[in-house]
C-alpha cells in the first residue's frame, strides 16, 4: 500500500491513464491526475471509490508547464513520490509523408515529455531517498506494424531513457522501469480507427496473433504499473515489462 504517497499520472484524462490513477489511488496514493484535458471525470471516479485525487491542467511536452504543475500538485498534495508517464501522441503516416515538423512533435509530445516530467519531481524524490517512476512505451517496437516510424522512434527513445535514467538515480533509492502496452481498445484508438488514422479491423488482427484472444483494456496495464510503484519492486529497475497478452511472441 502506499499510504498517501503522492503519485503523478500524466495523460490521465482517459483511456490508460485513467486506469492507471484509479488504480494507483485504490492502492492508498493520493493521486493527481494530470493532461491536456480535464481529468475531473477521472478523479470523480476516484472519490468515488474512497480513493484521493485532484486533477491538473498542463502540456507536460512544456519545460514550464512541467514546473509549474509540480509546483502546483506539491502545494495542494505534497512532494511527489511516484511518477506515471503515460502522456503520449500517437498518429499515422508513412514515411514518404512524415515531415519534420511532425517527426519533432511526435518526439517532444511522447520522449520529452517524461524528460522534463522527471527532472520536476526528482528532487523530491531524491531528498525523501525513495521514488518511483514507471514509464509508458509500447510493444509496437516489436512488431511489424507500418506507418508509425515517429511514434516507434520516440517509444525507442522511452526504453533508452527508462535504462539511463535508472543508472542514474538508484542510488538514491529511486527505481526506473517501462511497461510497453499493445494496440488497447481505449476512446482514443478507438476515435483514431474511426477517423481512418489506425486502419479499420486493427485490434481483431492484433488480437489474432495474441496467446490471450480478446483486445486489450486499460485495466490489463495497471496491475504492471501498481507493482513497480509499490514497495514489492524495490530491486526491480531498468526493466521493461510488456502487457500485450503475448502478442509481440508471434
Amino acid at each position: 500500500m502506499q499510504d498517501g504517497r503522492v503519485a503523478i499520472v500524466t495523460g490521465a484524462a482517459r483511456g490508460i491513464g485513467q486506469a492507471i490513477a484509479e488504480g494507483l489511488a485504490a492502492t492508498g496514493a493520493q493521486v493527481a491526475a494530470v493532461d491536456v484535458a480535464d481529468a475531473g471525470p477521472t478523479v470523480a471516479a476516484i472519490r468515488a471509490q474512497g480513493g484521493a485525487g485532484e486533477a491538473f491542467v498542463a502540456d507536460v511536452a512544456s519545460e514550464p508547464g512541467t514546473r509549474d504543475v509540480v509546483d502546483r500538485v506539491r502545494e495542494a498534495l505534497g512532494p511527489v513520490a511516484i511518477l506515471v508517464n503515460n502522456a503520449a501522441q500517437l498518429g499515422t503516416e508513412s514515411i514518404f509523408d512524415l515531415d519534420y515538423e511532425t517527426w519533432g512533435a511526435r518526439l517532444t509530445a511522447n520522449l520529452d515529455s517524461q524528460f522534463l516530467m522527471v527532472k520536476a519531481v526528482l528532487p523530491d524524490m531524491v531528498s525523501a531517498g525513495w521514488g518511483r517512476v514507471v514509464n509508458v512505451a509500447s510493444s509496437s517496437l516489436l512488431t511489424t506494424t507500418p506507418g508509425i516510424t515517429a511514434y516507434m522512434a520516440s517509444k525507442g527513445g522511452v526504453l533508452g531513457f527508462t535504462s539511463g535514467l535508472a543508472n542514474d538515480v538508484g542510488r538514491f533509492g529511486i527505481t526506473v522501469n517501462a511497461v510497453s502496452p499493445g494496440l488497447t481498445r481505449t476512446p482514443g484508438v478507438d476515435a483514431d480507427i474511426a477517423a481512418g488514422l489506425v486502419p479499420a479491423g486493427a485490434l481483431e488482427a492484433v488480437v489474432s496473433q495474441q496467446a490471450i484472444p480478446r483486445a486489450g483494456t486499460p485495466q490489463d496495464v495497471v496491475g504492471a504499473v501498481c507493482f513497480l510503484a509499490s514497495n514489492a519492486a524495490s530491486f526491480v529497475t531498468a526493466q521493461f515489462i510488456v502487457a500485450d497478452g503475448g502478442m509481440t511472441r508471434h
